[in-house]
């Protein structure tokens, strides 16, 4: 997540290279894949994103785009959270649960860094849960392997059933799914970390897989291809020993019925 730390949302610019390590520092024409984003907010017409790969020594993909009007949040202090999905030739660029660009043309076998470059206009950019997960999974890959694929991307308030607005990107993948495939059958299980009563857990995760329901429903699947289940702190992952253990299961799980 990134945020600029002051109340000009608009004063500083952001790179990110993910390159070869032999060219590490050496300038953006090396670099597999750029992404830069002029500003957090996306509120002023001079506030651009760029998500472009280096392809047969040329920059293919999205150059300075304007951020769509549902994409800008010209709060003070606001955080935004920044995703960037890879797999084979395919990169996605997201702001929140906004999918800004796409970009079909990367080398993949020249990225094994990543370097962040910021140009700061007097105002200081903030970073937090900053993440770099490697073999992301392919959501449709993984039912039909697996039977089931866990969302961590979906994500809730603090002990609520209240989705956070970055949820909305993994959820939009899964109804993408179930439209391009109309014989699939969800059953969405809510988990949840160790941390208070099994009766609390039991009823929190049930919640929390109901929201996502509710929410697939609107989007326009039929209720009856989707039923719900929680299993509060039952089904564990890894030992709740650590924060970044609770976190794994702290998930929601798609079971293919």
């Amino acid at each position: 997540m990134l945020s600029n730390g002051s109340s000009n949302t608009s004063a500083s610019e952001i790179n990110l290279y993910f390159r070869e390590k032999s060219r590490a520092g050496s300038g953006d024409a090396t670099a597999a894949l750029k992404i830069n984003l002029s500003s957090i907010s996306g509120d002023e017409d001079q506030a651009l994103y760029a998500f472009e790969c280096y392809n047969n020594d040329n920059w293919v993909g999205t150059a300075a785009k304007v951020f769509p009007k549902q994409a800008q949040n010209s709060q003070q202090n606001n955080w935004r959270r920044v995703a960037v999905y890879v797999n084979d030739n395919i990169g996605k660029l997201y702001v929140d649960q906004h999918r800004l660009a796409v970009a079909n043309q990367l080398e993949t076998s020249r990225i094994d860094m990543m370097e962040i470059e910021v140009i700061s206009a007097g105002n200081p950019v903030l970073f937090r849960n900053f993440r770099i997960a490697s073999g992301g999974d392919d959501a449709y890959n993984k039912l039909i392997t697996d039977g089931k694929f866990i969302a961590y991307g979906i994500q809730f308030d603090v002990n609520k059933a209240v989705l956070k607005p970055e949820s909305m990107g993994s959820i939009n993948e899964m109804v993408r799914i179930l439209k391009e495939n109309p014989d699939l059958k969800f059953e969405i299980g809510g988990h949840t970390d160790s941390d208070g009563s099994t009766q609390r857990n039991d009823e929190l995760s049930l919640q929390r897989a109901e929201t996502v329901k509710s929410v697939i429903i609107g989007l326009g699947i039929d209720g009856n291809r989707l039923t719900t289940q929680g299993f509060g702190s039952s089904k564990p992952l890894v030992p709740n020993d650590s924060p970044e253990n609770k976190a794994r299961n702290r998930r929601v799980e798609f079971v293919k019925n």
